[in-house]
C-alpha cells in the first residue's frame, strides 16, 4: 500500500466533512511515494483515527488557516495539523493505551498506540 493510496482513502472517506469544516488536508511528495507492507485493513483505520483526531483539534481553534498534513521524514510518519497541540504535560503519556487528554470529550488513544508499532 502507497501512500497516496492513503491519502485517496482519507480524502474519499472525510471529503465532504473536510470540506463542511474548511480543512485543508494534504500529504508531502514523500509521503505520497512511501509503501506499507501490511493489509489495506489493518493500515487504513490507524490513518482514519488519527485524521480523525486531527479533525477534532483543529476544529477546537476559531482559526481560519485548519490544516492537516502526513509527512515521511527520515523513516517516520508524521501528521501534523494547525489545532491547538498538546500540553507538555501529557506527552509522556499521549500514547498509551486508552490514556485520555482531560481536556477532551472522548480521545480513544488506541489507533496512536498501534501507529507507534507499525
Amino acid at each position: 500500500m502507497t501512500g497516496l493510496e492513503i491519502k485517496d482513502y482519507i480524502e474519499e472517506f472525510y471529503g465532504e466533512a473536510f470540506k463542511k469544516r474548511g480543512i485543508s488536508f494534504s500529504v508531502s511528495e514523500e509521503f505520497e511515494n512511501i509503501k506499507i507492507y501490511d493489509q489495506p485493513a489493518r493500515i487504513l483505520p490507524v490513518f482514519i483515527n488519527l485524521v480523525n483526531n486531527s479533525r477534532y483539534w483543529v476544529n477546537q481553534v476559531s482559526e481560519e488557516n485548519k490544516q492537516i498534513l502526513l509527512d515521511y521524514v527520515d523513516n517516520e510518519i508524521y501528521i501534523s495539523d494547525t489545532g491547538p497541540g498538546v500540553d507538555r504535560s501529557d506527552l509522556d503519556q499521549l500514547f498509551t493505551l486508552f490514556f485520555l487528554l482531560e481536556n477532551s470529550v472522548v480521545v480513544v488513544a488506541l489507533a496512536s498506540t498501534c501507529a507507534t508499532q507499525i
